[in-house]
This record gives structure tokens, C-alpha cells and sequence, in this order.
């Protein structure tokens, strides 16, 4: 290459690097939106993102990075060595523009945050008559407008915790409440009751010493929630409300605490006290003999059993715990001793629980046979009221103790008895993080070992599963191992490896001999050559490959596989073509019933789909053709059959040939850069696609209509429920001009488009830089859109209006005589709830004349300076309907 040959090369570069900049720019401005949307929503609604939303932040941040790294690596680099960079350069560009379609969202960006973490809690029947009526009067509050403040208050355990657990899982499944519960303790501090609180309604409060900025910030989540309920259970002490941040009365919350103290519940300004008093002896002996589980008593013991139930004083948590303590107890001097024990005198105590509870709990304690389980149960005393204690920290305190009988070393006293015992063994998310290079452990019977998500876990050492004979599960996902142990190449009884989301792994054994293996799982690790002695599985069933780094796939070895039920080598990372499957392989899968990868080349797809609508073939599949850098594995969560196409030839040859031959059964396509079509009558297969249900249109150039006149019969026309469109730069209208023969004076073309039902089945319409759009529907059309409940337009530079009178074609068919003036045709959009307009800087009007909208829940508009809603500037306009 010569000097001047390199400075064109360096301005080529310097060029393309200004247009990955300008996209990248666009994207940071819609990442930028996004944010401030989900601040906006998760401040006023207590929302929080939706995972696909987090997952594309994640993305955008990873991919701002690799930019930079870019921009720096051009600058150290010499010019013959730019090469390389520049088909990077290519890659980053379509993922940039990938991502920015991506950030749409047209199903929002945010969920309820209280509705997904609140569950019910597990809790006794409450009996009687009096818990029933103290329902009552609670819920009467619930009610009222004068009530803001319960109080409920009695001896320590009488059921007032019961009573209220009761009243949440109501709150939960009532539809005009949401509801938090926390337990203060006697150990009461403001910071920690203001974490609490915040924890349980997803806030994340500012971790300063400023309580009043603390409380203010809680005040303000509190109050815009509506019909919130908050529980405080067990509150020992009076407390200013306001020091905390929970606002009542008015628009603050409503507040239900509990307390043993009559006293905490007028300081804290209660206005309805609930005073819960003891079981009556009928509902006292009711209680006792459904815990106790006996069908009848016998003659002998239930006098006895009654006089135990009376000692018990009325109180749930006591009558609870003694008749746990003699269920199946049918010797009756055990039932004489333990009345004898409730007889005896007990100590004094300084808790304000009442002494014929402390004597329950004594004689249930009394009652662990052995001294050491005794001891263990005390050792709990030595932590914090309400502690949440770690089990591997307790048992590391038993083991310091002495507490759990000596073995041959404090490993094996750690971990669950000796290894040798095991059959199946899960050490999943234990923070692991090292395994010593001579440990290989003996396993005669172990067939299941679970070590996934131990993220910390960078190696296993070689011999780790040499005396493990009998293992059949092994699951190693999601962990940061590098390399797998040689050992595992000797496990031939092996029927599952599971190594899915070890992106370091990079290398991996010999698998030539497990012969029984049927399940095979490396998709999203760092592999860049698939595993030597692969080719040996004859009984494999599942093998996934996708999001790996393969580069070359050897010839035929799918083929072998012929017991194959699911193979997945979408979205290889990689550009080689020695790394995309071939439909001639493909066929000689009989078994196969999933499929999903990239195949060779448009002539290997048609080739493939035409045997398969011969022979039959996979009921799921997702074939692609072209190199797509982001996955759409996600597709098969929603469609079982999807299709996508990049850069190839879509409509006839000019011998009449068609240059794609599509799936009947096809569920989704997505076409990219394929600009041989100017609609999709253009592509004659379509005409068979019967089952079609969401279609995505991106940067095909020659695309000018999706339909060419309205006299089209694609049965997608009545099929599609979803349809995107990004990109299509000549674009003109939905459907195009052309009245396939008729004049001014034949049969209306209006009445021949309601007759079509064009679009009909439209649930989902996005419509995303068309810079030539004008106009999206005529009022005809709009007759047909009964079930349009999304729709999203965005970054249309000449949209002026979305509903107008005409479109902006001369001859369109829509513009023929009608039977009836638009003037008398009443418009309306039925179910459209979600209307999104952005970037759209001469748009006007949503419509010529009055529509209605029966189902609009959120109208979201941004940089539409021209827009007006009520005669309201729109430019930056957001409302929940």
C-alpha cells in the first residue's frame, strides 16, 4: 500500500468514525430520555424499570465504552494498521443503531415496584368472634377519611401480630390498596426504622446523619402513593411521626401499629384504639385441639388436655406452642407431668410478657431432649431482637462452640456431614471463592452437583471430580472459571454439563468420552472453537452454542448428531462464515424439533425451507440469514417460529424466480437492509404466510409503501399484530396509489378497503425515521384500527399531522371518491392506551377533526415544538389519562 493509498485509508476512517460519533450522539440523547422518564416515574409512582429496560442501560454504557477505547486505539495506531479497526468500527455502528431502535419501549419503561416484592405471609386462623369484629372496625377505619391513625394494643402474645398479618394479606389482594409492613422492635432507632420503611417500598433514602433530609424525602414517596397502608408492628415507644417521615391525614398514608402499651398508642395520636383481649375458654379449646391435630381425645386425657388449654390463660401464642408440644402425645402421664409442670412457679422476669406464656415456652424448652440442641437455641438470645442471622455464621458459631459434635477436620463440619453420603449436593450462590488444588473430594453416589453462581470462583482444580464415578448433573453456570478441569473428561456417566454464562471460560477438555451425555449447554461463554471429541455425542439431545466465540464450525459435525432435539448457534460472535450452519446438514436432523442459527446464505435458507415444507422439520425455529450482531433469542420467549434477513434479495428475480422462499408458518420477520423491495407485495411468499404476526421493516431503501394499493390481499394484512418501522428513508405512505385498474366511476375504493380489513388485527404500530411520512392514516384506514392499543411515531422530520384527509400521494387510492364524506365519518382509536410522539418537528395536529379515545392511559410527546394538546404547547409532554 502506498503513503497516499494510506491517507485516503486514514480519511475513510476518520469519516466513518464521524458517523459512529453522530449515532452515538443520538443514542446518548435517547439514554439521556430514558433516564429522565424513569426518574420522573419512579419518584412520583413507585415504579421501577422493567429488566429489559436495565438490560439496555447496561448495553448503552458497554457500548459508550468500546466507542472511547476506539477513538484511543486510532489515535496510537498507524495507518496500516487501521484495517482491523475499521471493520470493528462497521460492527459498532450497527449496534449503536441496533440499540438506538431498541430504546423505544412501547410498552413503557416501568413496572410496580410494590406490587412485584410484597408476598403474603404465612399465619394462623384467627378464631373467635371478637378477632372477626376487631377486623371489622380495622378495616371500617381503612375506610373512613376521619381515621388515620389504629392502634391495636394487649399483653405479649395475644395475637395482635396475628390479627394484623391477617389485615395485610387482605390489603394485598384488595385492588384500591398497597400496604408495607415493618417491625419496629424494643430496640428503637429513627435511622434504622427510616431504612426499613424505604427498603420495603424500593427507596434507596440519601446515607447521611441529616434525619430531617431523610424524613423529608421519605415524606415525599409516602404521600404520593395512593391508598398506602403502612403497618408498624411491635412498637415498644412513642415517636414524633414527622421525625421519621411518615405523613398522616390528609394526603399521607394511613398507620396501623401494635404495642403492648396502651400509653404508645395515645402519645403517638392514635385516633381508634383496639384492645385485644384473651381468648374466651370455648375458642381457647377450639384453637388447642386443631393445633393438636387429634381427631377425638380419649376419656382420660381430655380432662387433662382442658385444664393444660386453661393454664394457657386465653393467650394464642401459649395454647399454639403447648399443644405443638404434645401433638401425638398419647401417653397419659406425659399429659399429667406437663400439667404438673404448668403448676409449678416460675421465676420473675422483667419482660412484660405475661407469666402463663413464659411458662409455655419454658416447658416447650424443657421438653429438647438433648443438652446441645438446648444450647443452640439459647446462643440465638445472643443476637439483636428481630437479627436476621446468617445461617452459615451461626453455624460457624456452633462449630467455635463446640456446639456440633468434632470431625476429622472444620471443613467437613461446615459442609452438611461426610462427602461420601452425598446423592445430590447444591453449593449454588455460596460465595465461593477458592478451592484448594488438592482437594477431590470422595463421591462414590454423588450424581447431582450444583456450584453455578459462585461468581467469585475463578478455577477448580484438575483433580476435583476424579472420585466422582456416578455424577450425571453437573451445573458450573455463571461463574468466572477460565478453564475446565481435565477431570471432568473422565465423568462417562455424565448426562448434563451445564456451563452457560462462563464468559472466561475459554477452554475445555476432551468430551470425547461421555458418551451418555444429552445435554450440552455453552451458550455465553468465551469458547472460540467447539470442544474437541463434540463430535462423539451420539446420544446428545440439547446442544447450545449461542452468543459463543466459535470461528469455524467443522463440516458435517451437526450431522452426526442425529439425536439432536434442540440446537442453538444464534448470534455466534464472530463475522467468518466457516461459523454458520448449512440447511444440507440441517436435514439429516430428523429428530430435531428447535433450530436456531444463522444459515449459510440466502440460497441454503430457501433450499432448507423448502425441504422442511416437504418433509416437515423443527416446530420451533429461528433462522437467520446475514451477520446480526445482537441476539433475538429473546423472539422465542414470544413467537415459536421467526425469520430474519439482512442484506439479501427479498422481491422476484427478473426470470420470475422468487429470491425468498419463507415458512408458511412463519410467526415473525424482521427485514434489514434488503432494498430490492419497494412493498412487501414485491415479495410473493408472503402471499403463503398465513400464521404472520409481527413485522419489522429497517433501513430497506427501496421501500416506498408497505402495501402497494388497498386493493392488496397479503393475508398479513389481516394477520398483523405488531409492525415496526425504522429507517425507511422513502417511505411515502402505508399504502401506496396504485387502483389496480379501476377509474374514478368503479366501485369506491373505500368500500374495497373496509372489505380487505386491512390491518385489522393491528394491536402494535411503531414508526421510527421515515423522514418522507406526512401523514399515517386517512380517516378509511383509521375505521379498520379497532384494536390499536400501541402507537409510537418518532424522529418523521415532515410528519405534520397523523390523521389527516388525504396522504401525500396523487393517485393514492384512499383519495378516490368515497361513498361518504370524511366529514360525516365519526373517528376514534377504541383501545389505544399508549401514545408516544417524539422528535417530530413540524407535526401539528394528531388529527384534521375530533377523534375520540376511549382507553388512552398515557400520552408521552418530546421535541414537537409545533404540537398542542388543548391548545397547550407539547414540546415536552407527559400525563397519565
Amino acid at each position: 500500500m502506498s503513503i497516499v493509498e494510506g491517507v485516503i485509508n486514514y480519511e475513510g476512517i476518520d469519516e466513518k468514525m464521524k458517523k459512529l460519533k453522530r449515532k452515538l450522539k443520538h443514542l446518548r440523547s435517547r439514554e439521556e430520555a430514558v433516564k429522565e422518564e424513569l426518574k420522573h416515574a419512579e419518584g412520583l409512582s413507585l415504579k421501577k424499570p422493567r429488566k429489559v429496560v436495565e438490560n439496555w442501560l447496561k448495553n448503552v454504557g458497554n457500548i459508550k465504552n468500546q466507542v472511547e477505547q476506539m477513538e484511543q486505539q486510532i489515535q496510537e495506531t498507524r495507518w496500516f494498521s487501521h484495517l482491523p479497526l475499521e471493520r470493528k468500527m462497521g460492527m459498532l455502528t450497527e449496534q449503536v443503531a441496533e440499540l438506538d431502535q431498541q430504546g423505544q419501549f412501547p410498552e413503557g419503561l416501568t413496572l410496580e415496584a410494590h406490587g412485584s416484592k410484597h408476598v403474603k405471609f404465612i399465619t394462623t386462623k384467627l378464631i373467635g368472634q371478637t378477632f372477626q369484629e376487631h377486623k371489622d372496625v380495622i378495616w371500617e377505619c381503612l375506610r373512613s377519611n376521619n381515621v388515620s391513625k389504629i392502634g391495636i394494643y394487649g399483653m405479649g402474645g395475644v395475637g395482635k401480630t396475628t390479627l394484623l398479618i391477617d389485615i395485610h394479606n387482605e390489603l394485598l389482594d384488595h385492588p384500591n390498596f398497597s400496604v408495607s409492613r415493618v417491625t419496629a422492635s424494643q430496640e428503637f432507632r429513627i435511622h434504622k426504622l427510616q431504612n426499613d420503611i424505604a427498603k420495603t417500598i424500593k427507596l434507596e433514602l440519601e446515607n447521611d446523619d441529616d434525619g430531617r433530609k431523610r424524613a423529608a424525602q421519605l415524606a415525599w414517596h409516602l404521600r404520593n402513593m395512593n391508598n398506602f397502608v403502612l403497618i408498624l408492628d411491635d412498637v415498644w415507644q412513642h415517636f414524633p411521626l414527622d421525625r421519621v417521615g411518615i405523613p398522616t391525614g390528609g394526603n399521607g398514608c394511613k398507620l396501623i401499629l401494635t404495642s403492648r402499651s396502651s400509653e404508645v398508642c395515645r402519645k403517638i395520636g392514635c385516633e381508634e384504639h383496639i384492645k385485644v383481649q384473651p381468648l374466651s375458654e370455648k375458642d381457647a379449646w377450639e384453637l388447642f385441639t386443631e393445633k393438636l391435630g387429634h381427631e377425638t381425645l380419649s376419656h382420660e386425657i381430655e380432662p387433662i388436655a382442658k385444664l393444660l388449654a386453661k393454664k394457657c390463660s386465653g393467650l394464642p401464642l401459649g395454647i399454639i406452642t403447648m399443644a405443638g408440644c404434645m401433638r401425638e402425645v398419647e401417653d397419659i402421664s406425659e399429659w399429667s407431668d406437663a400439667l404438673g409442670k404448668m403448676n409449678e412457679s416460675v421465676v420473675e422476669h422483667d419482660d412484660d410478657m405475661s407469666t402463663e406464656v413464659f411458662q409455655v415456652l419454658k416447658y416447650s424448652y424443657d421438653r429438647l431432649k438433648d443438652p446441645k440442641v438446648k444450647q443452640c437455641f439459647l446462643y440465638c438470645s445472643l443476637f439483636p431482637e428481630d437479627f436476621e442471622i446468617e445461617r452459615e455464621t451461626l453455624v460457624e458459631y456452633f462449630i467455635d462452640e463446640r456446639l456440633v459434635d468434632g470431625m476429622r477436620s472444620r471443613q467437613a463440619e461446615y459442609s452438611e456431614s461426610q462427602w461420601e453420603k452425598f446423592i445430590k449436593v447444591s453449593l449454588m450462590e455460596n460465595n465461593i471463592s477458592d478451592i484448594p488444588d488438592s482437594v477431590s473430594p470422595n463421591c462414590p453416589k454423588l450424581s447431582t452437583l450444583m456450584l453455578n453462581h459462585n461468581h467469585c470462583l475463578r478455577s477448580i482444580p484438575d483433580c476435583f471430580f476424579s472420585y466422582m464415578p456416578q455424577l450425571s448433573v453437573l451445573d458450573l453456570s455463571y461463574m468466572h472459571i477460565e478453564n475446565l478441569p481435565t477431570s471432568i473428561s473422565d465423568l462417562v456417566n455424565l448426562t448434563a454439563l451445564r456451563l452457560e454464562g462462563c464468559m472466561r471460560l475459554q477452554h475445555i477438555p476432551s468430551l470425547a468420552n461421555l458418551k451418555v451425555l444429552r445435554r450440552l449447554n455453552l451458550s455465553l461463554t468465551g469458547i472460540t472453537e467447539v470442544p474437541q471429541g463434540m463430535e462423539m455425542l451420539l446420544n446428545l439431545r440439547y446442544l447450545n452454542l449461542d452468543g459463543t466465540g466459535i470461528k469455524m464450525i467443522p463440516d458435517c459435525i451437526f450431522a452426526k448428531l442425529s439425536c439432536l432435539q434442540y440446537l442453538g448457534i444464534d448470534n455466534v460472535i464472530t463475522i467468518s462464515s466457516k461459523s454458520k450452519v448449512r440447511g444440507v446438514e440441517m436435514v439429516k436432523l430428523r429428530k430435531l424439533e428447535t433450530l436456531k442459527g444463522q444459515l449459510y446464505d440466502m440460497e441454503d435458507f430457501n433450499a432448507y425451507v423448502r425441504w422442511r415444507e416437504n418433509n416437515g422439520g423443527p416446530n420451533n425455529y429461528l433462522l437467520q440469514v446475514g451477520q446480526y450482531f445482537l441476539s433475538h433469542s429473546s423472539l422465542m420467549k414470544t413467537y415459536d417460529r421467526a425469520v430474519c434477513l439482512k442484506e439479501c434479495k427479498i422481491s422476484k428475480s427478473k426470470g420470475g424466480e422468487d429470491s425468498l422462499v419463507l415458512p408458511t408458518d412463519v410467526q415473525f420477520l424482521h427485514i434489514r437492509k434488503c432494498n430490492d423491495a419497494s412493498s412487501l407485495c414485491d415479495i410473493a411468499s408472503l402471499n403463503n404466510a398465513t400464521q404472520l404476526r409481527d413485522c419489522e421493516i429497517h433501513i430497506c431503501e427501496g421501500m416506498e409503501h408497505m402495501v402497494c394499493c388497498c386493493s392488496c390481499s397479503l393475508p398479513l394484512l389481516q394477520s398483523l399484530q405488531s409492525l415496526w418501522l425504522f429507517g425507511l428513508s422513502k417511505l411515502r405512505a402505508l399504502i401506496g396509489g396504485e387502483i389496480c385498474g379501476a377509474s374514478k366511476s368503479a366501485s369506491p375504493s373505500s368500500k374495497l378497503l373496509l372489505q380487505t380489513a386491512m390491518f385489522s388485527s393491528l394491536t402494535r404500530l411503531q414508526i421510527f425515521d421515515c423522514p418522507k411520512l406526512k401523514r399515517l392514516f386517512t380517516p378509511v384506514l383509521l375505521s379498520n384500527l379497532k384494536h390499536l392499543e400501541v402507537l409510537t411515531v418518532e424522529k418523521c422530520e415532515q410528519m405534520v399531522e397523523i390523521i389527516g384527509e388525504a396522504s401525500d400521494e396523487s393517485d393514492d387510492c384512499i383519495n378516490q371518491q368515497e361513498p361518504i364524506s370524511s366529514a360525516s365519518i365519526m373517528l376514534a382509536l377504541p383501545k389505544l392506551s399508549n401514545l408516544r410522539l417524539l422528535c417530530l418537528p413540524e407535526l401539528k395536529r394528531f388529527c384534521y377533526k375530533e377523534i375520540i379515545f376511549d382507553s388512552l392511559v398515557k400520552i408521552y410527546t418530546n421535541s414537537c415544538p409545533k404540537l398542542s394538546f388543548n391548545g397547550q404547547p407539547a414540546h415536552a409532554y407527559s400525563s397519565s389519562c
